[in-house]
């Protein structure tokens, strides 16, 4: 388990811990890691933590927004949105704590395990979740080319107990098309023989990457299990 200070991202891959594979709908599968102790723990309180995003492309935090959605109205645990959470650890005098935990994780994406255990002590939360995400792309054929326009997301959300044990974590990256298309179908010849496009207007959009994004959000989120208790802490 983790018992270093600072620990890597990829630490999430629990080597004693237990892999699993589920449907993430079309176009995705999500991978999921469970810690071999999940008994050991009781889960009520999680607080969020805000998202590392790794793509370059600032438009990528919207995600985060809709697994932030996906989990309060999953009815899972008791969530604290990020503004929740940096509130909580402001009016109890812990912001500094909280800051650095939340800069760690978004340069670095490493979580200081004696840091986050002095925030979720303080402020009272059972769990942390935080976020990364991967992937954030849309790519357009152009119209000389054939196949689809492709949109591209990748997510990593996991969940750690107050000892820094890296109790879930779930995973997509996926990639949706748009309907095939053939540049045979839209081309004219011109007077000296030559191929010429007719209509780039004909070329196929890539899918909506918003409503990529929050399907696979939900999809993720969808994979978070009950430790310790019901649904919502009940």
């Amino acid at each position: 388990m983790r018992k270093s200070s600072v620990l890597p991202v990829l630490c999430l891959v629990f080597l004693i811990g237990c892999k699993a594979s589920s449907g993430g709908g079309k176009g995705g599968s999500i991978n999921t890691e469970l810690a071999p102790n999940l008994t050991d723990y009781q889960v009520t309180r999680v607080a969020i933590l805000g998202i590392a995003n790794t793509t370059g492309d600032e438009e990528a935090l919207q995600i985060g927004d809709y697994v932030v959605q996906a989990l309060v109205t999953s009815g899972t645990y008791q969530f604290a949105t990020p503004e929740d959470f940096a509130r909580d650890a402001k009016r109890l005098a812990v912001s500094d704590d909280y800051e650095r935990l939340l800069r760690t994780w978004q340069k670095k994406r490493v979580l200081d395990e004696p840091v986050m255990n002095r925030v979720l002590e303080t402020t009272g939360y059972d769990a942390l979740v935080a976020m990364e995400v991967t992937r954030w792309e849309e790519v357009k054929l152009e119209p000389s080319q054939e196949g689809t326009s492709d949109t591209s997301v990748g997510l990593e959300v996991s969940l750690f107990a107050i000892d820094g044990t890296a109790l879930w974590s779930g995973s997509d990256d996926r990639t949706e098309e748009s309907r095939p298309y053939l540049p045979s179908f839209n081309t004219r010849a011109t007077s000296s023989g030559e191929a010429a496009t007719t209509a780039t207007s004909a070329v196929p959009d890539p899918p909506p990457i918003e409503q990529v994004a929050r399907e696979v959000a939900n999809d993720v989120v969808a994979t978070l299990p009950v430790i310790g208790g019901e649904a919502g802490g009940n």
